[in-house]
Formats: structure tokens, C-alpha cells, sequence
């Protein structure tokens, strides 16, 4: 019997719980390991761990109605309000079909030349043998890209800078109240809620203003922000929730993608051949396999590493009955590397997406971006950006490794950091210097 199993009762619990904060990853594979469903001794509601596609599926499709977000999302409403990925039940319904046109795909494969601008000018003034914070590098083309699809405009270096500096301080704090299972905690006046606090007004009052000052403009605007205004209204409760789509729209479109994008380049530095025929399919245009590639990157380091869900309506879930205002988590993480689901599951193979490919991974077992009516509004917008970024910087460099990095499990899966040296590929041969290959 270990340490902690010899424990009584509330103090095993706490001990599970400083275990689950201190490495949630490696808890939650030691706690689940080998069973479709698992419950998890720790304080507060019984949580349960689900580690099998067809149940995931049934808890995010089938019996939907069962469940909820819960208290983890609701914890994000002093950042995101009444945010669509907020929103339960009909509400949530209505407010996707409102916004169905804004991601509709020909939409967003119109934002394409702007998005490879962005990296461009980003990345043209890297030098041969440079060593550069790819991670830094990334999450600014994303702040560029979702800014200017925001509000077709460029941000300027001090508004750069400072979202630059809050979106840390904003996904510390929201990480921390995802995990913290004592509310009370975070109305302490603690330095760190005090600056996430700060840091959460500081963005929600610039982004108000920018819808503020959109609306009062021409309406014939093709961003973002103009097309929510035309699906909401233009009343105060309409710009509210421009209000909070914006931010929804900023912050996935800048952390999850910019972190999502450090991954694929860490991938390739450590597969030289993917690296090489990455280099001649962004040549060639061949964005058929860049997205190959784009997606293996997403299966084995998916953003969103942890996904809760709250039992609204008791049910039966594998050997268990799971009882109203119970817990369920499950890590596309975890999922994604189960030799059970994915043959060859920890190794970088964008050829497995090829299709025909035998064996074929299930159309199921890939929930990156979820699955039934609460999957992911962005999909295509977040992979189109990527393959057009990728592209991008693959024409013109190879990124080598130049330091170690690990997994941060935060809001998203993040590097610890992601230091590569720069090196300059031979200009001939390439065919794609004015537009982005097709996808």
C-alpha cells in the first residue's frame, strides 16, 4: 500500500488533489489506466473517468441531455460572458445556427492570403542560424491572423504587447479555477486573482470598445466582428455578445492555435523524412498532405488536453450509475496515445489520415475538436490557418531544435518553451510565393 492510500479519507482526497494539480496528465493515465470507465477519489462531487471512445461519444451525442458543461466553464464567465461555448440547451442551438454563416468554409478559405501575410511578416526578417522563441513566434502570427479577421486590422505593438502579456496571466488563472474544486479561493485577494483579474478587464473593455466603435461604422464590413453584428443586431444586449464571441474568437484563435501550431514544428524537428516531404507538399501545394500532417499534430498533442462535463440527469455509464451533479472528465490526450485506439499510437505518422490507409483510425477516435452539437464552431478555421502558416514557413526555412521542451498542461497544451534555429532554404523550385496552397 503506498503513502497516500494509507491516508484517511479527506486527506487522501487532498493528497489526490495536490497529485492531479501538480501533474494532471500523469494522474489521471495512473488513475484510469485500463478500464473504459474509472471514478477518482477526490474532494468534492464523485468524478469519474472515461477512457472509451463509444461512452465519450454517448455522453457528447447520444445522451447529450445528460450532462452540462458544469462549474469548471461556468468559471470562465468573468472572461468570456455569455459566450456561445457557454451557452446550454436551446440557447446554445441558436446561437450556433446564428453564427453557422460566419464559419462557413468558403468564408474561411477566403481568409487564407491574409493569414499567410501575417506569417510572412512575421518570419521574413528570421536570419540563417538564428535561434528564435518559435513559441513566441507562433501565438504573435495568431494574434495577428485573429485580430485582423476580427477587425481587418494589423494591432499595433502596444496592444500586441499587452495581450501579449495578459493571455498568460488570463489562461494561469482560468486553468487554476478549472481545477481548484474550492470557489471560495478565488475571491481572496490574492496577487493572482487580483492581476487575473486585472488582466480579464483589461481585454474585455478593449474588445468592447472595438465593437462599440465597429458598430457605428459601415455595416458592409466582411470581418468578423461585422458579421456578428449582422447576425446579433445592434441593441446593447446584441453587442454584448459580440462582445463575448470576440473574445471567445481572440482567445482561441491566439492560444489554442499558436500553441497547437509550436507542436507541429517540434514534431517535424524530430522526423527528418515527414520534415523533407513537408518542405516539397509546401512547394508543390500539396495541402492535401500538409493537413495530413496538421492533424496527426492534433492527435497526439490536442489542445484541449481535459474535457469536464456535469451530470444534469442521472444515468448508467459503463459499470456505474452516475448520479446528478457528479463529474466526468476525459483527456483526448490520453485517448489519442491508446495503442487500443490508434495502432502505433505514440509515433508522428501523417500517412495513418492518408485516405485507404489500412489499418484506418476510426472515424470516432479523433476528439480534438469534440464531437456532436457542442464540437468545435472553428474546426475549419483553426486547420486552415495552420496549413496556411505551415505552408508559409516551410517554403522558405527548416526550424531545428535548439533546447529541450516538455508538455504544460494549461488552458492548452503548451511547450515550456520552444527555442529552434533558424535554417534558410535554397530559394529555387519554389512555385507558391503569392497564395496558399488549397486544402
Amino acid at each position: 500500500m503506498n503513502a497516500v492510500a494509507a491516508l484517511p479519507g479527506k486527506l487522501r482526497r487532498l493528497a489526490n488533489l495536490a497529485s492531479f494539480v501538480r501533474d494532471p496528465l500523469a494522474y489521471l493515465s495512473r488513475e484510469s489506466a485500463g478500464a473504459p470507465v474509472s471514478r477518482i477519489n477526490l474532494p468534492g462531487p464523485s468524478v469519474f473517468v472515461v477512457n472509451d471512445v463509444e461512452l465519450i461519444r454517448r455522453i457528447l451525442i447520444r445522451d447529450v441531455a445528460h450532462f452540462d458543461k458544469g462549474a469548471q466553464y461556468d468559471r470562465l464567465r468573468p472572461l468570456l460572458g455569455d459566450a456561445v461555448s457557454l451557452a446550454r440547451g436551446p440557447a446554445h442551438r441558436d446561437r450556433r445556427r446564428l453564427l453557422q454563416p460566419v464559419f462557413h468554409h468558403d468564408r474561411v478559405d477566403s481568409y487564407t492570403t491574409l493569414m499567410r501575410a501575417a506569417t510572412l511578416e512575421a518570419v521574413d526578417g528570421w536570419k540563417d542560424g538564428e535561434i528564435v522563441a518559435v513559441d513566441d513566434a507562433m501565438r504573435r502570427i495568431s494574434l495577428n491572423v485573429a485580430a485582423r479577421t476580427l477587425c481587418s486590422t494589423v494591432p499595433g505593438e502596444r496592444t500586441t504587447l499587452t495581450v501579449q502579456q495578459d493571455l498568460p496571466r488570463i489562461l494561469n488563472g482560468l486553468t487554476w479555477r478549472a481545477l481548484n474544486p474550492f470557489p471560495v479561493l478565488e475571491r481572496i485577494p490574492l496577487p493572482a486573482n487580483q492581476e487575473f483579474g486585472r488582466a480579464t478587464r483589461r481585454l474585455r473593455t478593449g474588445i468592447a470598445e472595438l465593437v462599440a466603435k465597429r458598430s457605428r461604422q459601415d455595416r458592409s464590413g466582411d470581418d468578423l466582428i461585422h458579421l456578428l453584428i449582422r447576425a446579433y443586431g445592434d441593441d446593447a444586449e446584441a453587442q454584448a455578445r459580440v462582445c463575448d464571441d470576440a473574445i471567445n474568437l481572440l482567445l482561441a484563435g491566439t492560444e489554442t492555435t499558436g500553441n497547437a501550431l509550436c507542436w507541429v514544428w517540434h514534431l517535424l524537428a524530430g522526423h527528418p523524412q515527414v520534415e523533407a516531404r513537408v518542405h516539397r507538399a509546401a512547394t508543390e501545394g500539396d495541402g492535401e498532405y500538409l493537413g495530413w500532417v496538421i492533424k496527426e499534430a492534433l492527435r497526439i498533442y490536442p489542445p484541449a488536453w481535459l474535457i469536464p462535463r456535469r451530470v444534469v440527469k442521472a444515468l448508467n455509464l459503463g459499470p456505474y450509475e452516475l448520479p446528478v451533479g457528479s463529474l466526468v472528465f476525459f483527456s483526448p490526450y490520453l485517448l489519442h496515445r491508446s495503442p487500443e485506439i490508434y495502432e502505433s499510437a505514440d509515433a508522428f505518422r501523417p500517412e495513418r489520415w492518408e485516405p485507404g490507409a489500412s489499418p484506418a483510425p476510426s472515424p470516432h477516435a479523433f476528439l480534438t475538436f469534440g464531437a456532436g452539437p457542442h464540437n468545435c464552431i472553428g474546426a475549419r478555421f483553426a486547420t486552415t490557418e495552420m496549413i496556411a502558416v505551415v505552408q508559409a514557413i516551410a517554403e522558405r526555412y527548416r526550424l531545428l531544435p535548439a533546447g529541450e521542451t516538455a508538455v504544460r498542461p494549461s488552458a492548452t497544451l503548451v511547450p515550456t518553451k520552444l527555442h529552434m534555429r533558424v535554417e534558410r532554404r535554397q530559394a529555387q523550385g519554389r512555385q507558391n510565393e503569392t497564395g496558399p496552397c488549397g486544402n
